[in-house]
This record gives structure tokens, sequence and C-alpha cells, in this order.
């Protein structure tokens, strides 16, 4: 069995492409991982080929780490409503890819003093103190910065002086920064 390890920090806007060498063998597990935390992101894995084919594809995954096993899949029977299991592998002859995307979560409220800005978003933001967040889409508070506290699942504050304006309540925000991990399971081509 050959395991791939792809691993990788996103930039500011959460987007991150991991890319393998080429490999021969059949899909057996695939494990996504948050490695320093948990950003809200959306994951697609192709092969890299003359026809880019698609393995794996994950919206706005959450909090939870992703193990994934291929190799046996649920078919409806044409004649009954049961269903049964078929064997059915993925094989890949080349390089994977994986593109992860950050996700926005929308902003409820965000205001600012003299000294913070307090965000509160309409979502579980999944961040926390130290990580790297990225701010959209509204009249004073644009911008990429680094939250100081989680307040709670869905308030966190950023240390700054420059932003002494008037509360809003649109907006966007994506945790940028987040570091991610790969493991791709291949079993030997017999």
């Amino acid at each position: 069995m050959n395991i791939i390890e792809l691993t990788g920090t996103a930039d500011a806007s959460g987007d991150l492409t991991l890319t393998g060498s080429s490999e021969i063998g059949a899909i057996e597990k695939i494990i996504f991982d948050y490695s320093d935390g948990d950003a809200i992101a959306d994951l697609v894995i192709t092969e890299v080929a003359a026809v880019a084919q698609p393995i794996l594809t994950v919206t706005n995954l959450g909090v939870a780490d992703l193990t994934w096993f291929p190799r046996t899949l649920a078919n409806k029977v044409a004649d009954a409503s049961a269903f049964t299991d078929v064997a059915e592998k993925i094989f890949v002859t080349g390089k994977m890819t994986a593109v992860i995307s950050g996700s926005t979560v929308a902003i409820g409220g965000i205001d600012g003093d003299t000294t913070t800005i307090t965000v509160d978003t309409s979502a579980a933001h999944n961040l926390v103190a130290g990580d790297t967040v990225t701010i959209a889409g509204t009249v004073s508070y644009d911008g990429t910065y680094t939250v100081a506290t989680k307040t709670d699942a869905d308030t966190f504050t950023i240390a700054s002086t420059d932003h002494n304006d008037a509360s809003e309540s649109t907006g966007t925000m994506i945790h940028g920064g987040a570091t991610y991990r790969l493991l791709v399971y291949l079993s030997d081509v017999d």
C-alpha cells in the first residue's frame, strides 16, 4: 500500500492547491485533516490526466475531519426498494490534485472602538486566537486580520486601534492561513 501525503497552508482567502506526484493504484481511503484547527472549506480532488477525473467533491466542510472509503457503494436494486453493496474501485494512473476553497461566513454584526473590533457571525466561525481572517463587503472594516480572542462559537474579536467606526450588519469573513493535510491510501495494482 502506498500512502500519498499532501500538506499546505491556505492563503488569506482560504484557498490552497495541493498536487501529488504520479501514482498508480486503487484508492482505498482518503483522510482530509485540518492540522491546526477547523476552517470551513470546500474540497475537490481530481486526477490530473488527459481528461481530469473527479474523485471526490465535498462542499462546506465544517469542524469535522473527513475520512472517505470509496470501495463500497450502495446501489439500488432495479426491481425492489432494497439496497445492495457492490465492489467499486477508483483507479488512479497519474497525479492527483486537491483544491481547497475557503468558504465564507456571513457577518451578522461588526463594530469597532479605539482598541477592538467585535465580529458576530451568522453561523459558527470555527476560529481561535491567532487565526487569520479576511473580512470583505463592509464599509469600514474590510481587510485581513489576526483573531485576538474567540468569545463564543459565533463571536470573535480583533485588536485594532484604527476602527472606531459605526457598527455594520453586512459583509463576510473567511478563515485564511489554515493548514491542511490530505492522506490518500492506494493499494497496489494487481
